[in-house]
């Protein structure tokens, strides 16, 4: 049997929406799309996504440089191993969801900016000890 452990589709011409379907994903460790023309939301399912192995999940999400809508999913804050988020320069709108306070592994990089984004700072992102 083979896994899919990194999906690197960056720097591309890639159009059309994120698959919810790919949140069923199994053994995923990056999923990488950051430049290219994707629209629509953030599906929901994304918090369901299982890394490899029991002991880590998926590690790096990096949506950025793209043309997403819509909110960031609060189910993102179900992924407890995620290193990386990165959702930069894209149309993303409304609050930063409290849950981001459940992404503990965060350590390299946390980057909202240059989206639409409204309201306060979570303080539940302070429980975030480790980012850099």
């Amino acid at each position: 049997m083979f896994w899919l452990i990194n999906v690197r589709l960056h720097d591309n011409i890639l159009t059309g929406k994120i698959p919810s379907e790919l949140g069923k994903a199994k053994h995923i460790e990056e999923i990488n799309l950051d430049s290219n023309l994707i629209t629509g939301t953030i599906p929901s399912e994304i918090g369901q996504l299982i890394g490899g192995f029991a002991w880590f999940g998926v590690l790096r999400l990096i949506l950025s440089n793209n043309s997403l809508t819509g909110t960031i999913p609060s189910e993102i804050g179900s992924l407890p191993q995620l290193e990386q988020l990165h959702l930069f320069t894209n149309r993303l709108s409304g609050t930063i969801p409290t849950e981001v306070g459940n992404l503990k592994a965060l350590e390299a990089t946390f980057n909202l900016s240059s989206n639409l984004l409204t309201g306060t700072v979570p303080s539940e992102l302070g429980l975030v000890a480790t980012i850099k």
